[in-house]
């Protein structure tokens, strides 16, 4: 039943979200001197490196770029791959993104976050509210993208309250994020191993 699927610790969180890799603590807020809140970040390279070992990943990913720059922009729209945004974006070193990628994979993600309440709904509204962020991989087909099996979770941004964008209360957050995103983009990601060089796939 739906109960008995809700992870009881910490760690069995952690594997069914980020496939098992380790967090990375920050300091984010300080108050006289001391500590007030910290940030449990999962870094995004470590995470590409055992999603893109998955079976059957690098060949959705390459499907997927090869669906965009092979074809005009189709006038109804259906997903990501349909849009003329990706198609134009720019590559890291003056040419388009996906057209100009040679033989390189090419990875696009869609960025969310969104507040709950871990104790639960509550007649009285919502008295405590942590934020999860997460990136969405729109190489993949949707049935899997928006499978939280196959989604990036930065991390978990501590209550009581949600972080309020008119102060920018979540950039701190997002750098974290930003720092590790902006090489992966300028200068890629090269995995130790994927499922397809092992000879798997």
């Amino acid at each position: 039943n739906a109960l008995a699927e809700i992870p009881e610790t910490v760690s069995t969180l952690e594997d069914r979200l980020n496939l098992g890799i380790s967090s990375t603590t920050y300091a984010i807020l300080f108050k006289y001197g001391k500590l007030r809140k910290s940030f449990e970040y999962y870094p995004f390279h470590d995470w590409f490196g055992r999603f893109i070992a998955l079976p059957e990943i690098e060949k959705y990913g390459d499907a997927f770029c090869v669906n965009v720059t092979s074809r005009p922009v189709p006038e109804n729209k259906r997903d990501a791959c349909d849009g003329s945004f990706i198609r134009q974006l720019p590559g890291p070193n003056g040419g388009l993104f996906l057209a100009d990628r040679g033989s390189e994979g090419r990875w696009l993600f869609k960025f969310h976050a969104d507040g709950f309440n871990p104790e639960g709904l509550r007649l009285r509204g919502r008295t405590n509210s942590t934020t999860v962020m997460g990136l969405i991989c729109l190489n993949l087909p949707l049935h899997m993208a928006n499978d939280p099996a196959y989604m990036y979770i930065p991390g978990l941004i501590q209550g009581p309250h949600e972080p309020n964008p008119k102060n920018g209360a979540s950039n701190h957050y997002l750098k974290i994020l930003m720092d590790d995103l902006a090489p992966a983009y300028e200068r890629g990601i090269t995995p130790y191993s994927t499922y397809g060089s092992h000879g798997l796939g």
